[in-house]
């Protein structure tokens, strides 16, 4: 499978990069200028209240903040969507994606953008955008996550990891973006990759503990 917006690269048992051992990160942007992506696996221990103090209606809510990638950690970054039950309650963002043509590896849209930053990635899935979106999202019950950094590299540089097998591309799905058992989520696409890699599942975090 070609990489593309909105698929999956689930990082292969021999990932030597310990920033992506064991990630699976989604496909925001792929073209000659580049790729970005986001890691939708690693939760961070952090409040949200100490990276968005001014989104003072998010303080009390339960919205994870998750490890983007390794490129541009000062920045906070957002998916948003509807809830399918809900899905004419969010924004219309169907014509976004050709206002943002020319995007730039270095333009990974941030919570300090305006809300014309925004690229839909799939169904009920979107990429960036300000903090007006994000409370727009939020009063309609609507699916957000946050991130701090992204993943991204340089022209030829995904391509040359990919010939080195490391990783597998595989098509995104919506229900695993906005899923809460993240902390899974590499082992269970492993495991639908091939049944043989379902033993994975039972590998502990922390090895000495078993």
């Amino acid at each position: 499978m070609k990489v593309t917006p909105g698929c999956f690269l689930i990082s292969r048992p021999a990932m030597l990069d310990p920033n992506f051992d064991g990630t699976v990160v989604m496909i925001c942007t792929h073209d000659e200028d580049g790729t970005v992506g986001l890691t939708i696996n690693r939760p961070l221990d952090v409040p949200i209240e100490q990276v968005l103090p001014d989104a003072d209606y998010l303080h009390d809510a339960d919205v994870p903040l998750l490890w983007g990638g390794p490129v541009g950690t000062d920045a906070v970054h957002v998916l948003s969507g509807a809830k399918p039950s809900s899905a004419d309650s969010s924004p219309d963002l169907s014509d976004a994606l050709a206002a943002n043509e020319g995007f730039e590896l270095s333009d990974a849209p941030s919570l300090d953008d305006d809300m014309e930053d925004i690229l839909p990635i799939l169904p009920g899935v979107n990429f960036g955008g300000g903090l007006d979106l994000v409370r727009e999202v939020f009063q309609s019950k609507g699916n957000l996550r946050f991130f701090l950094g992204y993943s991204g590299w340089s022209p030829g540089q995904l391509d040359e990891e990919l010939a080195a097998d490391g990783w597998f591309v595989v098509p995104g799905d919506v229900e695993e973006v906005w899923t809460s058992d993240w902390r899974l989520l590499w082992e269970r696409l492993m495991a639908k990759l091939n049944p043989e890699f379902g033993w994975m599942r039972e590998i502990p975090e922390n090895p000495e503990v078993n």
